[in-house]
């Protein structure tokens, strides 16, 4: 296999971190036999094998998120679409756990290079019933964020009406209006159309420090939220006091990340509405994540929903085709 080393645009969220870890670079344990390295991953090197492509196919296979896609998926594995690896270093567990998840696998998709790394370090089982089920949900998490990345017109036809549904609850919730009245409706779609179209298809790590991301978002806010002040149960001021800490929200998302996780609880007004509104595509409970990625890129809000059980299986497998290979 040949070895790819990711580009420095593709790298830069992680390397902000590398330089507090330096201790960690070269700290590898024995690779297994047959393993051979297919990634270099700013110092970390990853391995991956036919043998580990198909453990990993099996371990996910009888799984409810991805049973019914195993066809797809088989492709997507063998064209190196998602490319299943292995690092015997704690890096991943001490460093990228941290930024990422609480588990130990880590799911990852390059917009660039079109591919999806699932990076599994020495704790992993990957038959253990606790890690095939999250390796089956960060699988079709990250496959949602490429399908959405290769073909934005058929994946809003697919998922029309979960985001419909999602957008219209969020704003409905968020400012105190009827999520019945077709004005919200109709400015809600637009928004989330307008948001996809623009933002979608571009890697994030790219906008990091930028303005321009932000003015281009906050510009459609003014245009689709903020007339909907018309039909909404809020005075003028609490309307505008909303709409001033969504902004604030969105700032802090594209310009200073750590800042907005350290003051998450101040924007109850944003993110519960964000939470809540998952209810309108089947949650049961609240999703365990953090909202904040959906006001920006609407595939995020396909990604949580692929764990819902009622989610549409037939839905996720159209998704899954609609992947260059």
């Amino acid at each position: 296999m040949k070895i790819i080393t990711l580009e420095e645009s593709v790298l830069k969220l992680i390397e902000s971190k590398l330089a507090k870890y330096p201790e960690h670079l070269n700290e590898f344990l024995t690779v297994p036999t047959g393993l051979v390295e297919v990634v270099n991953l700013g110092g970390m090197k990853l391995y991956s094998s036919e043998s580990l492509k198909q453990d990993f196919l099996k371990a996910i296979s009888t799984n409810p998120v991805t049973k019914s896609s195993m066809d797809v998926l088989n492709k997507l594995v063998s064209k190196d679409k998602i490319m299943p690896c292995w690092t015997g270093s704690n890096f991943l567990k001490n460093v990228l756990l941290k930024i990422f998840t609480q588990e130990n696998i880590l799911g990852l998709f390059i917009p660039s290079l079109n591919r999806i790394l699932i990076i599994m370090n020495s704790s992993v089982n990957i038959f253990g019933f606790a890690d095939e089920t999250r390796l089956s949900a960060v699988t079709i998490h990250e496959a949602m964020h490429m399908s959405a990345a290769n073909s934005r017109v058929n994946f809003l036809k697919i998922w029309k009406n979960e985001l419909d549904l999602y957008y219209t609850s969020m704003f409905s919730l968020m400012f105190d209006i009827d999520k019945k009245d077709k004005q919200l409706q109709t400015q809600a779609t637009a928004f989330y159309n307008d948001i996809y179209n623009t933002f979608e298809h571009l890697d994030p790590r790219k906008f990091k420090n930028s303005g321009k991301m932000l003015e281009a978002w906050e510009l459609m806010l003014d245009k689709y939220i903020k007339p909907l002040m018309k039909i909404s149960e809020l005075s003028k001021q609490e309307f505008e006091d909303s709409l001033y800490n969504l902004k604030l929200f969105g700032k802090y998302f594209v310009k200073d990340f750590e800042t907005l996780m350290a003051n998450y609880m101040r924007f109850k007004s944003v993110f519960m509405p964000m939470f809540i509104a998952y209810r309108s595509i089947g949650a049961a409970k609240m999703p365990n994540t953090t909202v904040c990625q959906e006001l920006f890129y609407p595939s995020e809000v396909i990604c949580i929903g692929t764990l819902f059980p009622t989610f549409s299986k037939q839905k996720v497998k159209q998704a899954l085709s609609i992947i260059k290979i």
